[in-house]
């Protein structure tokens, strides 16, 4: 992070297993998720600054072979831009696109969907307070919980 960039990368890898007697057999499965996030933020002013993000990734849970997204997007912080890893009152909005391929055929006939993304969740507010410590910087491209990618 600088006083006017910050460069943000996340990489995850989920692996969940479970095996449960049914009957006189036993009955395993695994499931498995991995994903590459990038963000680009550029600050604009003490307050506003842009972004660009983009992700790659694979979810069994999720029907996906690979999903891929790219965004941009704008925030206003409250406070000001060299407090932001300690300090955030954040208003930001994101549009962008997504591609799926799927390794099964969903219930609405797709094997491959690409969809645009520019609704009403995709504006947030976030506070994020952290007190007597730095944490790194949530970055601003990234999914809110339960959604898809």
């Amino acid at each position: 992070m600088t006083e006017q960039w910050k460069v943000i990368f996340d990489v995850d890898y989920e692996y969940i297993s479970s095996s449960f007697e049914l009957d006189s057999s036993t009955v395993s499965f695994a499931i498995r998720s991995a994903d590459f996030d990038a963000s680009l933020v550029r600050s604009l002013s003490p307050h506003w600054s842009i972004a660009a993000g983009t992700a790659v990734g694979v979810d069994e849970f999720r029907n996906q072979n690979a999903a891929v997204r790219f965004d941009v997007g704008a925030e206003w912080n409250y406070f000001p831009w060299r407090e932001a890893t300690s300090r955030q009152l954040v208003l930001f909005g994101v549009i962008g696109a997504r591609y799926f391929d799927y390794a099964e055929e969903t219930i609405f006939l797709h094997r491959t969907e690409t969809r645009g993304r520019l609704r009403r969740r995709d504006l947030h507010l976030r506070l994020d307070l952290q007190h007597g410590r730095q944490s790194a910087l949530r970055p601003v491209l990234r999914r809110p919980p339960n959604v898809s990618r």
